[in-house]
């Protein structure tokens, strides 16, 4: 299942580039929710009112922390949505039903409906049961319901406040804000108002106790919404069941990446590891790093903050794919691991506004090909023959020719693997080459 694996690899870049931005737009909101709160404070002051003032400290903390929430909740409606859309963009409906039916895969277990969806639905006998799903798979009387809609439901209220309120991202905020304690704030406010000193005195001798609130706050808003948005993802892509046969791990490639997360790109790791290969105990689950101390840095926390790696299922081997040899030959990237979908990425980058386009690539590789070419890049620039992101250094120090061929190669093969897909949907083999497969 190689071409469902390239392009769930591409959508989940593409998908992440919208994850980066909605952190974003979660991290101001929580910064502007501290500044209105700290005006606030401040106007209480000027006015002589101690008493609210030092009520409005707690509101510091507090005002990020409804925030944060409201765009958690959000996240995890868009984010389960999206997921499903690359799942639907990716993975041939075919291939599911293959795997539904053969019930040496499925063994006693309720494969797509699991308990967490049946304990939503309230009465049991409305759930949906494993026989209702091979009975729409086998044509028996199908269930009104959307196949898709079947296999991937909607979140429920109730399984969104579980995903949103998971872990201890409330007390990572009220830790992470690095708020002064309050009593000693309240000293300050009323010692400083008994002595006369001005709301910018006050303010000064203040904000030494507050100082890095912002920073915090915008900190753990970007992380727990990535947090949020993996958990959902996985959540949809574990509906596959028993297509997955591990995970691979995304990392976003800049200056700004950690040595060891870059180093880590493309990792992938088996449910059932053979010799040589890497387990469930070796996988980070992002932002969170691995559970083997192994796999990270000496002294490093658990979890990474502001990381914006990502996690996607690896389907089936590419072997048990019912396709013709010709038709894989021409869109397969790569013989032996995951990269994304060079075509998906290509169409993409192409409509992308530019600072998606920045974001997906890195600024600084961004900028550095622009200069180069006097011109806006495509996503052919960016990669070689096998679809692979190439590095700044590669980038910086290939000549123009070299760069010129290159590209030619990159444009050839994406102009093959357009006509492949094409002919495979109108024919379902390429035509000129059916005796091959």
């Amino acid at each position: 299942m190689r071409q469902a694996n390239e392009r769930l690899a591409a959508h989940a870049h593409i998908r992440q580039v919208s994850v980066h931005n909605r952190a974003d737009v979660a991290a101001n909101a929580a910064e502007r929710a501290i500044r209105v709160a700290w005006n606030q404070l401040l106007r209480m002051i000027q006015a002589g009112r101690a008493d609210v003032a030092i009520l409005l400290l707690d509101e510091i903390r507090y005002a990020p922390m409804r925030t944060i929430l409201g765009h958690l909740k959000s996240l995890v409606k868009w984010g389960h949505a999206s997921a499903v859309k690359a799942v639907k963009a990716s993975v041939p409906l075919g291939s599911i039903k293959r795997k539904v039916k053969d019930g040496s895969q499925l063994g006693e277990s309720r494969l797509v409906i699991d308990d967490r969806r049946l304990s939503a639905v309230g009465d049991i006998s409305e759930a949906l049961t494993l026989t209702d799903i091979l009975a729409f798979f086998r044509g028996d009387e199908p269930p009104d319901q959307d196949i898709w809609s079947l296999l991937f439901p909607a979140f429920t209220p109730e399984q969104v406040d579980r995903v949103v309120f998971s872990g201890n991202w409330r007390d990572r905020i009220t830790a992470g804000t690095k708020l002064g304690d309050p009593g000693e704030l309240a000293r300050i406010i009323s010692a400083g108002l008994t002595f006369g000193k001005t709301h910018q005195e006050i303010a000064r001798d203040l904000k030494p106790h507050v100082q890095g609130v912002v920073a915090s706050a915008r900190r753990v808003a970007r992380t727990e919404c990535m947090r949020v948005a993996q958990d959902v993802q996985m959540q949809a892509h574990k509906q596959l069941g028993g297509l997955i046969i591990g995970w691979q791990v995304l990392a976003t490639l800049d200056q700004h990446s950690r040595p060891w997360h870059a180093h880590r790109n493309g990792q992938v790791y088996y449910l059932n590891p053979k010799p040589g290969q890497k387990g469930m105990k070796q996988r980070p689950t992002p932002p969170d790093e691995p559970m083997d101390p192994a796999e990270r840095p000496p002294g490093t926390s658990r979890t990474a903050w502001n990381c914006r790696c990502t996690l996607l299922p690896v389907l089936s081997d590419p072997s048990e794919e019912v396709l013709p040899q010709s038709a894989r030959k021409v869109l397969s990237d790569n013989a032996s691991s995951v990269v994304p979908d060079t075509l998906t990425m290509g169409q993409w980058f192409s409509r992308a506004p530019l600072r998606d386009q920045k974001t997906l690539v890195g600024v600084k590789r961004y900028n550095e090909l622009k200069a180069q070419l006097g011109e806006r890049p495509s996503w052919a620039h960016f990669i070689d023959a096998s679809g692979q992101l190439l590095p700044l250094d590669r980038l910086s120090n290939e000549t123009a020719r070299q760069r010129t061929v290159r590209v030619e190669t990159v444009r050839k093969q994406l102009a093959q693997r357009k006509t492949a897909q094409a002919q495979l949907v109108t024919f379902g083999f390429i035509p000129g080459k059916r005796n091959n497969s």
